[in-house]
């Protein structure tokens, strides 16, 4: 478990072509694989920032939130990404912020919150 005092920020991607750009904004990073995740610790304005590229799939998504949780205690956990690039309306940086989760086993529309630019 981490045992810095200050609090920590997780970002969960499932591609490294996601966590890329994330990742270009830090000068130190300390890179470790565990099981096939990739994990790279950084720090932005003394706050640290575990970037954590785990995989495609729900089960991926699920190992990687749990690897995190319980190695790093963090206080916010953002899961980001492609998500598949099914909404033609959403543009490229576009944030979409969802207020529930939902086990999604076939294709079926769901609805969405866009926070505007």
């Amino acid at each position: 478990m981490c045992s810095e005092s200050r609090k920590t920020t997780v970002l969960i991607c499932a591609l490294a072509i996601e966590a890329e750009p994330v990742l270009n904004n830090f000068t130190s990073i300390d890179r470790k694989s565990h099981k096939g995740i990739h994990i790279y610790r950084c720090e932005h304005k003394s706050t640290p920032i575990i970037v954590v590229v785990g995989g495609v799939g729900m089960e991926a998504a699920n190992k990687a939130a749990l690897l995190t949780v319980g190695e790093f205690n963090p206080s916010k956990i953002v899961n980001f990404g492609f998500a598949g690039a099914v909404e033609p309306t959403l543009k490229i940086g576009q944030v979409v912020v969802v207020d529930s989760l939902v086990e999604l086993r076939e294709v079926r529309p769901v609805e969405k919150h866009v926070v505007p630019k």
